[in-house]
């Protein structure tokens, strides 16, 4: 299990301006910008890209906070490391989100699952699935990590979900799969391919 955390600051700067000569990850920092974050919630928004902190690394986030103007930093923590919790709560990360990662083989040969008994049918996305998926998304996703944060509007909220899934099944996940009830679309899952040390 692992803590999302949010951590706002003081600057309130156009997303567009990103500083002259700067990149987009932050080696130094272990830090990086995130350009599409920062365009569509009109906030400069960065991303901790370790999942445990020290005290040795946080003067050199802190140099890239102030150095990219960033309003808004999220930083996904490792939940059994306490000393990397305490580090946050103490520079001003907030939590947002607790993520559960589970993880299970999948038949090689594909084909839709089905479960007889409840009627449960899980087959791959067409597009005429993507109105009634979209009005479950903005029912379903009031729950997430977004919602949670103060940096962000509940509208705004919204039209993130309502951007992201059609883009989601127009080709930015590698795969979305269409649940059924009863013949009746209930569910969707966004995939993407990850390595196996990204699980370990």
């Amino acid at each position: 299990m692992a803590l999302t955390l949010s951590q706002s600051t003081d600057h309130s700067h156009p997303p567009q301006n990103h500083t002259e000569g700067s990149s987009a990850f932050a080696a130094d920092a272990n830090c990086e910008w995130l350009d599409w974050d920062s365009r569509f919630f009109e906030r400069r928004i960065g991303r901790v890209r370790t999942r445990r902190l020290t005290h040795a690394d946080w003067p050199p986030i802190a140099d890239w906070i102030a150095r990219e103007r960033i309003d808004c930093l999220y930083f996904l923590a490792d939940a059994d490391d306490p000393p990397t919790i305490r580090l946050a709560e103490s520079v001003r990360f907030g939590l947002v989100d607790m993520r559960v990662s589970f993880a299970r083989r999948l038949d090689p040969t594909g084909g839709a699952a089905v479960n007889a008994r409840h009627g449960v049918r899980v087959r791959a996305y067409t597009s005429s699935d993507l109105v009634e998926l979209c009005t479950i998304a903005r029912a379903s996703l009031r729950h997430s990590r977004f919602f949670f944060d103060d940096h962000f509007t509940s509208t705004q909220c919204e039209a993130l979900y309502e951007t992201w899934l059609p883009q989601s099944c127009e080709g930015c996940s590698a795969c979305v799969l269409t649940g059924e009830v009863d013949g009746r679309v209930a569910g969707f899952i966004t995939c993407d391919q990850i390595d196996q040390a990204a699980l370990d």
